[in-house]
Parts: structure tokens; sequence; C-alpha cells
């Protein structure tokens, strides 16, 4: 038979609970990324930079980065400029799908427009299409 937990005292401060260090690690880089503090074509530290920067193992990075992407990091960084792109492309339709794929770190808009059709499932052109039809309905 097991104890039943104590109930905590009033007076009890609330105990704080600190993310782990591959947590805390995965979030600066989302951070850095997202925030657009790394450029596209800006190169992501290697893994010995990230382990002697937080002072870690391999293993703690290796963990941070694959929980934040259950991929490599160059997959996730083309990612994140696809979702980038993706968001351009709505907010921006007077430019073209050319300039937003190189504005965004591709060198070829052909490579942006396949890895683009594999993310989103349709062409970057008919996206762009699909979102002028949306914000025609929602006016």
């Amino acid at each position: 038979m097991t104890k039943p937990a104590p109930e905590p005292t009033p007076d009890a401060s609330p105990r704080v609970v600190r993310p782990t260090l591959h947590l805390q690690i995965r979030s600066n880089i989302e951070k850095q990324i997202l925030s657009g503090a790394w450029k596209p074509g800006h190169r992501i530290p290697f893994e010995h930079e990230l382990v002697q920067q937080y002072g870690c193992s391999r293993m703690t990075v290796n963990k941070a980065i694959g929980e934040l992407v259950n991929v490599g990091p160059m997959e996730y960084l083309n990612q994140c400029r696809l979702d980038r792109a993706a968001k351009q492309l709505q907010e921006q339709p007077q430019r073209s799908v050319t300039e937003i794929a190189f504005a965004n770190g591709f060198n070829s808009s052909q490579y942006f427009a396949t890895c683009f059709r594999q993310r989103y499932k349709m062409s970057p052109s008919r996206f762009v299409l699909e979102q002028r039809g949306s914000k025609s309905v929602k006016s």
C-alpha cells in the first residue's frame, strides 16, 4: 500500500521548474531562426561549437536538434525558409515567386518549387492563386 503524497502547506512557495539544458538549446536555436537573426545562408553552428557554447555533451545537442525538428539541421533550415517564403507569398503577392525564392536563400527557383511542392502539396504559383481566392471570399 502506498502512502498518499503530503498536501502542500499554504505558505510553501511553489517549486520552480527550469527547462532541461537540451530544451534550452532547442528553444534558443528556434528563436534565432524564427526571429530572422539567422538570415538565409547563415551557417547553423556546428555540433562541437554548440557543445562548447553550452558546456554540454554531443548527445545533449543532438537531442535538442532532434526534438526540434526530427530531421537534420539543414532540412530544418530549409523548412524555416519555406515557411517564411509561404508567408511572404501570402502577404506580398506583387513579388514574383523567383524573387521570394532567392530572398529566402534558394539559389534556384526550380529547386525552391520542388521543395515547396513537397512541403505544401502544391506549386508556389498555385499557392498564390489560392491565397488570392481566399482573400476575395473573405472581403
